[in-house]
């Protein structure tokens, strides 16, 4: 596939996995239910809007003359991020440790994980404590979406089910992951080997778990940096 058709996939909102034989499946860019604390706190980090970079997994192809320009920017922060993290060699080193049947899953995988370890290291990352920071969100989002005409109806549902459900705080758990992974795979045939990306996550854990911080502090000096572009 050449530069250029990469380019036309990845501004529709679609993303690549290798398939086993080497030759490139598309699948849907981020399914529902993704890592959405790790894309509020880079957006808050970013002076991004926090809808725009949320709603980013349910709005395909170019949003410029659909949004607002804030809207757009955040937008094009989240995809930006979404990629940046999948190219990472270390992101690429934690994938070649799943199995040659769920490679192509892995990336979705460790998505989850990754909001797992963001959750538990929080401390971390942010001066306030997680229930005060998804807090904040909750009532910023609310306030923004009220600016923001023509909103997704999958993302205002899927939203509100996050806030009322408490599905940010809930991936301090460690047993999140394979809900989640779960709950995925029902949601298509070809999403079905999902599931069985939790039992690899877990052999995996500890040595994950060590390439978070060099992956997590790569993206937030990226997205800083790819922010400036748009700002």
């Amino acid at each position: 596939m050449n530069h250029q058709k990469m380019s036309d996939i990845w501004q529709l909102g679609y993303r690549v996995y290798d398939a086993d034989n080497g030759i490139p499946q598309l699948f849907l860019l981020r399914d529902n239910n993704m890592n959405y604390l790790a894309h509020l706190h880079i957006a808050q980090l970013c002076e991004s809007e926090l809808t725009g970079n949320l709603a980013a997994d349910f709005i395909r192809g170019k949003p410029e003359g659909k949004f607002p320009e804030k809207t757009v920017n955040a937008i094009y922060l989240h995809r930006f991020v979404d990629r940046f993290i999948d190219n990472l060699p270390e992101t690429k080193y934690c994938r070649q440790h799943f199995s040659k049947d769920l490679y192509r899953f892995s990336a979705i995988a460790l998505d989850i994980f990754w909001d797992h370890i963001l959750a538990i290291d929080w401390d971390n990352y942010h001066s306030l404590d997680l229930e005060q920071f998804v807090e904040n969100c909750r009532v910023r989002c609310n306030e923004e979406k009220q600016h923001i005409p023509q909103l997704p109806t999958s993302y205002l549902t899927t939203a509100e089910r996050m806030w009322q459900n408490d599905w940010l705080l809930s991936y301090r758990k460690r047993e999140t992951i394979a809900l989640v992974l779960e709950r995925m795979s029902h949601r298509s045939p070809r999403m079905a080997p999902l599931r069985d990306c939790a039992a690899e996550i877990n052999v995996h854990y500890e040595l994950f778990h060590e390439q978070f911080s060099g992956i997590y502090k790569q993206v937030q000096h990226a997205a800083l940096a790819f922010n400036e572009t748009r700002t």
